[in-house]
């Protein structure tokens, strides 16, 4: 998912701020999904363990600036 959203970025300067806030952009989109999932999707109770497995996961990369795409590390 990461990968997809980052595309949008690749040709902008490697400013050092934004480069910081990459990771919390990240984060802000997965929240993003969620909501939109909540609002306009019926998913079982399995599905969405998964997409707030899969949530927590992104904001704990976040957290740690962890994310290793586009030079991010």
């Amino acid at each position: 998912m990461a990968r997809f959203f980052l595309k949008g970025y690749r040709n902008t300067p490697s400013d050092r701020e934004f480069v910081m806030a990459l990771p919390w952009l990240i984060a802000v989109q997965q929240i993003r999904i969620i909501r939109f999932l909540q609002d306009y999707c019926v998913l079982d109770s399995e599905l969405w363990n998964q997409k707030i497995e899969e949530t927590l996961s992104v904001m704990e990369q976040a957290a740690a600036n962890r994310f290793s795409i586009c030079g991010l590390s």
